[in-house]
């Protein structure tokens, strides 16, 4: 809308925003921490005069809203200064992904674990024991290198491989064991290329994968549940985002941060292909009650009610 851009047979910009405008009667349209963390993440000094345009933009469509969370995770409008705000994020440490690690210890098979796996550090530290403290450490791992895009394929390319090698080889966890049992489900969803076998089987991927540190679905919170949701479809075939320098991981736990703050409204409107795809799918595995949508879809619905 700032820019007033037309994207033939997709959407106009000028159109867009002059809707957009009519709605103030009768629609809250807040600016969320989501959107201020992705104009966070392009901060440098010398691009500051174009932040100061997008923060003055942003103020003026959310007419000094955004969303603040209650302790129960409902979301609602409150009064709030944007440039405030925004100062506020500069100055935060990026939020650590949330876990809590338990649960019994196994012994690893290391002869059977890939010399490239990125546990094996770990592993032989602890003498191919593989428990909560190994877990703990590789997560934390994980998270202090989420932009690395080198390790993050190295993840994603291990998770890949899972369907194919279990089938055929000794795991390097005890098949009988009650831990991959609670695990095993998970390895399927690199492997399912229908939309609709995901959809049917992915409360129970989403559970398996929890099983891995010893959390259940149901005691997450609902921001956790979307964490959860959102972050596994980048090992799905379907919905898998290319990684490189540009589009970091980190770029996608803004895009469920953005989910979570609009899970509470009537819509939520997007043009990111990617965002889009994955945020209808969580919102209906999960049952959230915003219905998502792209700026013509919106103009649509809402022109023929």
């Amino acid at each position: 809308m700032k820019h007033e851009k037309v994207v033939e047979g997709k959407f106009d910009a000028i159109k867009f925003k002059s809707f957009i405008q009519s709605l103030k009667g009768k629609y809250v349209l807040p600016a969320s921490e989501g959107h201020l963390k992705d104009l966070a993440a392009t901060f440098k000094k010398e691009n500051w005069s174009y932040i100061e345009e997008d923060l003055s933009f942003l103020n003026e469509i959310s007419e000094g809203f955004m969303l603040g969370v209650l302790p129960n995770e409902t979301l609602m409008p409150v009064k709030a200064d944007v440039n405030d705000e925004f100062n506020k994020i500069l100055n935060e440490l990026e939020i650590e992904l949330e876990f809590s690690v338990q649960g019994d210890s196994y012994q690893v098979d290391m002869d059977k674990l890939s010399q490239e796996s990125l546990f094996r550090t770990f592993l032989e530290k602890s003498n191919g024991v593989l428990d909560a403290t190994v877990m703990d450490s590789f997560l934390k791992m994980m998270c202090d290198s989420m932009d690395d895009s080198d390790i993050y394929k190295s993840l994603r390319k291990e998770v890949e491989l899972l369907h194919k090698t279990v089938p055929n080889q000794d795991t390097i966890i005890n098949k009988e064991s009650p831990y991959f049992k609670r695990v095993k489900a998970f390895f399927d969803i690199a492997k399912i290329n229908d939309i609709e076998e995901l959809k049917e089987k992915y409360v129970k991927i989403q559970s398996s994968f929890l099983a891995i540190d010893g959390r259940r679905l149901e005691n997450l919170t609902k921001g956790q549940k979307i964490q959860n949701a959102y972050s596994l479809l980048d090992f799905s075939p379907l919905f898998r985002d290319k990684v490189n320098k540009k589009n970091r991981p980190s770029n996608m736990h803004r895009d469920l941060k953005n989910l979570f703050f609009a899970s509470d409204a009537k819509y939520y409107v997007t043009e990111d292909d990617a965002t889009y795809k994955k945020s209808k799918f969580v919102a209906r595995s999960l049952g959230l009650p915003v219905r998502v949508l792209k700026m013509d879809e919106l103009r649509l619905r809402l022109t023929c009610l």
